[in-house]
C-alpha cells in the first residue's frame, strides 16, 4: 500500500508541474526527473508513469554491446551459422530474445518434434540471411519467436527494444561494410564486443521529450531543473521496536547521504515523496534538506497522504478534446527501413548505426530542410531584394534546431514576453546573439499570427488555438503488412492525378524498399473547429525573395526535397493514432489537412495573396488531395499497432 500511495501522488504532483499554475509554470517532461534506489524500482515508476499518460523512460548510460540484447543477438547469429546446430541448446538457454526457460530446454531435450520444429525456423532462417541479409533475417526471427512483442512487455521493456534494435542496426552496418562470411561476420562482432570503440562505450540513451526515471547513484554529476526523489522503507524487520531501530539506521547512513546527492540534482524546483513508515522520522531529515536546500531554490517535501491522491488521475498532456487518452502505445521496434524512406522521414530515428552510404543518403535529406538546393530565381542573386528581417547569425541545421525546440516549448497563445524564463534558456544553449534573438522572436510572432485557411474556407491563426488542444512531437508507430509495392503503384496510378503519379514514381525508384516497422515525429498536431491539422515547421532557406516562398514556388520545393511524400506519412501516422483512440469514428471526418510552414517565408514582409487568405511561406494540403491517396497507403499499414 505505501509504494503504491507514494507512485500515485508521484503522478498526481508531477501531472500538476506538467500542467502549470499560476505559482509555478509548466514544465515539459524533458526536464523533469525521478530519482529512486533500484534500478527494478525506476522500471516500475517508469511503467506507472506511462499508464497515467506521462511520457517516461528509464534513463540510463550503458554501452551497447555489453548489453544483454547485444549478446543475445550474436547468440542468434551463431544458431543461423552452419556450426550452430553443435550448440543449440546452450545458445537457446539464457537467450533473452527466445521464449525458453531452463525447464523448457529440459523438456525440448525430451521431445525431438519439437526442439526439430525450431531447427527448421532456423534453418529458413539462415536461408533468408543468405539471401537477402541480417534485417530481413531478424525480422523472419522476430515473427517467427514474437521476439519483439515479448521485449515489449517488459518492465523495462522500451530500454531492451532500443538495444535490441541497435545491436541489430550496427550488425547490419558491420555486414554491409565487410562482405563477411556468417562465420567471419561472427567473429567480427565478437571483437567489437569485446573492444568497443568509445562511441558505443559511452552510449547515453535519451528519448526525447521523455521524464527521466534514474537511481540516485546514476543521477551524480547530473543536473536537472525539476526533481523528485522517492524515499522508500525497503527493509522489513520482524517486530516494531527492530523496524523502528533498523530504518533509524538507515535514514543516518544510506539514506542521509542518498537524500543530499538526489536533492542537490536540482536547480529549479524538488520534491521529496517519503513512504508512510518513514514520514514519522522527518526530523532525522530536516538538517539534511535545511544543509541541501538553496534559500534561492527550495525543497519542498511532502507525504505520500492517501488524502491527497486523486485515484482515477490520468495527466492529459496538451490532448485535442477529440483524442481520448488511453494507456500509451507498447511500442514494438524501431523503424527497420531502408533508403528513401530513412531519407524521407528527416526525423528517424535509424541515423546511428545504418551503413556509410545509407548515412550519407539521410545526411543529404536532412541537410536539405535547413539548405534546400532548389534552383534559385534571378531575384535571389538581387542585393536590393533581400527582404528577410532580421537576419540571424546562425545558420543551417543549428538554427533549424534552435527554431524548433523553441516550438516545442512555446504557446502560440500566450504573449512572447511573458515565456521568457522557458525560452531564455533553450538560446543560451546554443550561444544564441542577440540578431538570433531577435530572429527568433520576429519568427514566433509572425507563426502565430498568420493566417490559416481551414476546411470550412473560413481563417484562423494559431495564436486562436489553445494549448489544450495542442500536441507538440507527436510519436507515431506504423507497422506495414504485406506491401506488395507493385500492386500498391497500379491502385495510386488508377487515380489519374500528378500526386498519386508522383509517389508512385518514388515508389518505383532504384533502392525503395520498407520493412516492417516505421516511427517518427510530428512537429504538432492541433485541433481547430472539430478538425485535426498536422503542422510541420521548415526553417529551409530558399533564397531572399519574397516570391521563393509563393505557394506556387513551394509546391516546386515540396516535390524536390520529397516532402509530398513525408505529408503522406504523417497523414498514416495521425489516422493510426486516431484509430486507436476513436474506435469507428472516420477519418475524414475528423482530418483537416496539413501545413508544412516555412518560416523564413513568414518574415520575408510581403504578403502573396491567394483568394486573400494565404501569406508566402505557407504550403496546404487539403483532406481532399491527401486522403485519397492516404486511403490507398492506409490498406497495408497495420492501424491496429497500438493494441498489440
Amino acid at each position: 500500500m505505501p509504494a503504491e500511495n507514494m507512485t500515485a501522488l508521484l503522478t498526481q504532483r508531477m501531472g500538476e508541474l506538467l500542467t502549470g499554475s499560476a505559482e509555478i509554470p509548466a514544465y515539459i517532461p524533458k526536464d523533469i526527473a525521478v530519482l529512486v534506489h533500484t534500478n527494478r524500482h525506476a522500471a516500475k515508476i517508469c511503467t506507472a508513469l506511462c499508464a497515467c499518460g506521462i511520457p517516461a523512460m528509464v534513463d540510463r548510460s550503458q554501452a551497447l554491446l555489453s548489453s544483454a540484447e547485444a549478446a543475445a543477438v550474436l547468440s542468434m547469429l551463431k544458431l543461423l551459422s552452419p556450426s550452430g546446430s553443435a550448440d543449440f541448446y546452450s545458445h537457446l538457454a539464457g537467450n533473452v530474445l527466445l521464449p525458453y526457460t531452463v525447464s523448457d530446454i529440459i523438456r525440448l531435450r525430451n521431445s525431438l518434434s519439437e526442439a526439430e520444429s525450431i531447427k527448421q525456423k532456423l534453418f529458413r532462417a539462415s536461408a533468408v540471411l543468405d539471401k537477402k541479409g541480417i534485417i530481413a533475417a531478424f525480422r523472419f526471427l522476430d515473427e517467427a519467436f514474437a521476439i519483439s512483442s515479448r521485449l515489449a512487455c517488459l518492465e523495462d521493456g522500451r530500454q531492451r527494444l532500443r538495444n535490441y534494435t541497435d545491436a541489430l542496426c550496427f550488425l547490419n552496418s558491420l555486414a554491409a561494410r565487410n562482405r563477411h562470411t556468417p562465420q567471419r561476420l561472427i567473429d567480427a562482432f565478437e571483437a567489437e564486443i569485446s573492444t568497443p570503440s568509445e562511441d558505443l562505450k559511452t552510449r547515453q540513451e535519451k528519448d526525447g521529450n521523455t521524464v527521466k526515471v534514474l537511481t540516485v547513484h546514476a543521477a551524480k554529476g547530473l543536473e536537472f531543473p525539476c526533481v523528485f526523489l522517492l524515499l522508500q522503507d525497503s527493509k522489513k524487520p520482524s517486530d516494531s521496536l527492530n523496524r523502528k531501530r533498523a530504518i533509524r539506521i538507515e535514514i543516518e547512513a544510506e539514506k542521509i547521504r542518498l537524500l543530499y546527492v538526489g536533492m542537490t540534482r536540482a536547480s529549479q524546483h524538488c520534491e521529496v515523496i517519503f513512504s508512510e513508515t518513514l514520514k514519522q522520522y522527518r526530523e532525522q531529515l530536516d538538517p539534511v534538506i535545511q544543509t541541501a536546500g538553496d534559500p534561492d531554490n527550495p525543497v519542498q517535501v511532502i507525504y505520500a497522504d492517501p488524502g491527497k491522491i486523486s485515484a482515477d488521475f490520468i495527466y492529459r498532456p496538451a490532448v485535442p478534446e477529440l483524442i481520448k487518452p488511453v494507456v500509451p502505445d507498447i511500442f514494438i521496434a524501431k523503424p527497420l527501413i531502408r533508403r528513401s524512406f530513412s531519407a524521407l522521414l528527416a526525423k528517424s530515428y535509424l541515423t546511428e548505426y545504418t551503413s556509410a552510404d545509407t548515412v550519407s543518403h539521410i545526411k543529404e535529406a536532412e541537410s536539405g530542410t535547413e539548405n534546400a538546393d532548389i534552383q534559385k530565381t534571378d531575384t535571389d542573386k538581387n542585393p536590393e531584394q533581400e527582404n528577410i528581417t532580421p537576419k540571424p547569425a546562425l545558420a543551417g541545421t543549428q538554427l533549424g534546431s534552435l527554431v524548433h525546440e523553441i516550438f516545442e516549448v512555446c504557446s502560440l497563445s500566450k504573449p512572447y514576453d511573458a515565456q521568457l524564463p522557458v525560452i531564455s534558456p533553450i538560446m543560451d544553449a546554443y550561444g544564441a546573439q542577440p540578431a538570433d534573438r531577435e530572429y527568433v522572436r520576429a519568427t514566433v510572432n509572425q507563426v502565430s499570427a498568420c493566417p490559416l485557411t481551414a476546411t470550412d474556407n473560413t481563417t484562423f491563426t494559431l495564436s486562436e488555438v489553445p494549448d489544450a488542444l495542442w500536441i507538440r512531437e507527436m510519436l507515431f508507430m506504423m507497422r506495414f503488412h504485406n506491401l506488395d509495392l507493385h500492386a500498391c503503384r497500379a491502385r495510386l496510378t488508377s487515380l489519374n492525378n500528378d500526386y498519386a503519379r508522383h509517389i508512385a514514381e518514388i515508389m518505383n525508384s532504384k533502392g525503395f524498399d520498407v520493412f516492417d516497422y516505421l516511427e517518427g515525429y510530428i512537429d504538432a498536431v492541433i485541433e481547430y473547429n472539430g478538425k485535426l491539422y498536422i503542422l510541420d515547421w521548415k526553417t529551409n532557406n530558399l533564397g531572399t525573395a519574397a516570391a521563393n516562398y509563393s505557394p506556387q514556388a513551394l509546391r516546386h520545393t515540396m516535390h524536390e526535397a520529397g516532402y509530398l511524400l513525408q505529408q503522406l506519412i504523417y497523414t498514416l501516422g495521425l489516422r493510426c493514432y486516431v484509430a486507436s483512440r476513436m474506435p469507428g469514428v472516420p477519418f475524414d471526418k475528423v482530418f483537416g489537412g496539413v501545413y508544412y510552414i516555412f518560416t523564413r517565408g513568414l518574415l520575408t514582409g510581403e504578403v502573396s495573396s491567394v483568394s486573400g487568405k494565404q501569406v508566402n511561406g505557407i504550403f496546404y494540403s487539403t483532406a481532399a488531395e491527401l486522403l485519397p491517396i492516404a486511403d490507398i497507403l492506409y490498406t497495408y499499414t497495420a492501424s491496429e499497432i497500438s493494441a498489440a
